[in-house]
């Protein structure tokens, strides 16, 4: 995701500016305005959809994803022969569909995804990851033009798509003490007790459906954990 945001925001003078030759420092200026506006717009849209049921983080970084490599792609393509309307609407809508998406729920997910003790330390490597594909990006750009750095951009986002289909999970409306409990087992080495819903089918990611690394799924085990913990303190006192 960085990679393509930051790439394309630390070369959004340029890139406008090979949009529209033609344009003067004021009109320059003021696309670079509009295309901000687009997204924060996404922010916004992304922040509505992306509690739903019927959304989730997933399928709204999967959708994110998709329709970003496809602008990006038809960018690059239609580069030299495209005029600079066309050419900024495609950067305008890329620029919200980022923003509606990947930006927002890869940090939503990457928070989601870890337990409590190490949320902050793998969140935090998520993020450094997240600023080396930005700095690759500010380093790599810099040798390019601007259909090639569209090109490269539109590559990014299908990778990103492969690896959200295949090893991301969906963990809305999943309370995030799932992962507590998760952890707490497996340092206990009872993770075979776990049966919370990590390991229901709709949270898994496709990998762990397809290799079989997951448990088993009980909708009543937390009810019974509770049950029995209860007991446990009932008779201990």
């Amino acid at each position: 995701t960085d990679i393509a945001f930051y790439g394309l925001k630390l070369f959004s003078g340029p890139i406008f500016g090979s949009l529209d030759p033609s344009g003067s420092l004021g009109s320059q200026n003021g696309w670079l305005v509009l295309n901000n506006l687009f997204s924060l717009g996404g922010y916004y849209v992304s922040a509505l959809l992306i509690d739903k049921p019927s959304v989730g983080r997933k399928r709204l970084q999967m959708f994110g994803y998709l329709v970003c490599a496809i602008l990006f792609l038809i960018s690059g393509a239609v580069f030299n022969m495209a005029g600079p309307g066309p050419l900024l609407f495609l950067m305008f809508v890329s620029s919200f569909m980022v923003n509606c998406g990947p930006n927002v729920t890869s940090y939503v997910m990457a928070a989601e995804t870890y337990p409590a003790e190490l949320r902050a330390t793998c969140h935090g490597i998520s993020a450094f990851c997240g600023k080396a594909g930005a700095l690759l990006a500010t380093i790599l750009f810099s040798h390019l033009n601007t259909p090639q750095i569209f090109y490269i951009c539109s590559g990014v986002s299908f990778l990103g798509l492969a690896f959200t289909i295949f090893f991301s999970v969906d963990l809305t409306h999943v309370s995030l003490a799932e992962h507590d409990a998760q952890l707490e087992l497996f340092l206990e080495d009872r993770l075979d007790e776990y049966k919370g819903k990590l390991n229901d089918a709709k949270h898994l990611s496709l990998f762990e459906r397809l290799t079989g690394r997951h448990g088993v799924y009980d909708r009543d085990w937390i009810y019974n954990l509770i049950a029995e913990e209860a007991k446990k303190v009932q008779n201990d006192g």
